[in-house]
């Protein structure tokens, strides 16, 4: 039995409209028409040539013409798109660990005040994800810990990590 290869999708060729003309550069080219009549009926003294229009539609057909030319494989507005975006761009950018209740935000009130009312009496905490028994059950572990007459011992086998505290003398 004979076996064919088929190929990917091939996304980055655009399809043709008219010619050798793709769909943005259609559209980039008839705006100047719908921008003309637009201007030729709204604008002051409608329906009727005047010097204003003319330099209004010459200038839109100028701008579009020229966005839609190919520079390598690419529009000229798309190369416009990206040279605007990196102009615009933040030059800093200021990485700020602090959590949300420690941050000064013109508030008189101490960080310690301001955890205290944050924090709820009962049920979960929502910024940590557990619930006020889990947190006195690492509380306890805590101490257990803390002891200078205890020992942690940390014992590894195929099925994990195990922590042991013994009493050392």
């Amino acid at each position: 039995m004979k076996t064919t290869i088929v190929p990917a999708q091939i996304t980055t060729v655009e399809d043709k409209i008219a010619g050798s003309l793709t769909f943005q550069q259609l559209a980039l080219l008839m705006s100047p028409v719908v921008i003309g009549a637009i201007s030729f009926v709204m604008v002051p003294e409608p329906m009727q040539l005047s010097l204003t229009k003319i330099i209004i539609d010459v200038a839109v057909a100028l701008i579009s013409g020229l966005m839609a030319i190919r520079v390598q494989g690419k529009l000229v507005m798309q190369w416009a798109q990206t040279i605007l975006a990196y102009v615009v761009r933040s030059r800093y950018v200021v990485y700020d660990k602090r959590e949300r209740a420690f941050r000064d935000n013109g508030d008189k009130r101490s960080s310690a005040q301001s955890l205290s009312n944050d924090i709820p009496t009962r049920g979960t905490i929502p910024r940590f994800g557990l619930s006020s028994s889990n947190i006195a059950t690492m509380l306890r572990a805590e101490t257990l810990i803390s002891g200078s007459h205890k020992g942690l011992v940390f014992r590894s086998s195929r099925k994990g990590l195990h922590v042991v505290i013994t009493e050392s003398k």
